[in-house]
């Protein structure tokens, strides 16, 4: 079975192949939805988890600084068990949700990935050109180890954003 997306709309031509991303950051909802689904899909989506869990939470910083609006993934390293994601609060704090919607992350050892959203630039105004973009978001991969027992609070420090 294939599926066919109709391709965005877009309106006029801007050098250099801008219009392309143009179209693409319009479209975005698209790609969340697409990704969602397969997350739904593939993930499990039962009342329960078939591994065990344990609450995790914690804090990132940088430079001392709570780290505000930044992406926290556990991924665990044995290839049992979904990610677990959460975002970082106006105290840089957090707690992990496991994929099927249920508090913690899998037992065990994890590659954690914190990304930090890229600044969106705003419209060009007036037949201006658009401002540079920042192209990727800033991430950071440290390590963490989910235990059943105790408390399972990570502090993380990263580079400067």
């Amino acid at each position: 079975m294939s599926f066919h997306f109709p391709a965005p709309r877009c309106r006029g031509v801007l050098p250099n192949g801008a219009h392309l991303a143009a179209c693409l950051r319009r479209s975005r909802w698209i790609t969340v939805l697409l990704v969602g689904s397969w997350l739904t899909a593939f993930s499990g989506c039962g009342p329960s988890s078939s591994e065990p869990l344990a609450a995790v939470k914690g804090t990132v910083t940088a430079q001392g600084q709570p780290l505000v609006g930044a992406d926290v993934m556990f991924i665990p390293e044995g290839g049992v068990g979904a990610p677990s994601g959460g975002k970082t609060d106006a105290q840089g704090a957090f707690e992990l949700q496991y994929t099927n919607g249920e508090s913690g992350a899998v037992i065990g050892k994890h590659r954690v990935v914190i990304s930090v959203a890229a600044d969106e630039p705003p419209p060009p105004m007036g037949g201006s050109a658009p401002p540079p973009r920042q192209t990727t978001s800033p991430e950071y991969y440290k390590q963490a180890e989910v235990t059943e027992a105790g408390e399972n609070e990570f502090t993380f420090e990263v580079a400067g954003t």
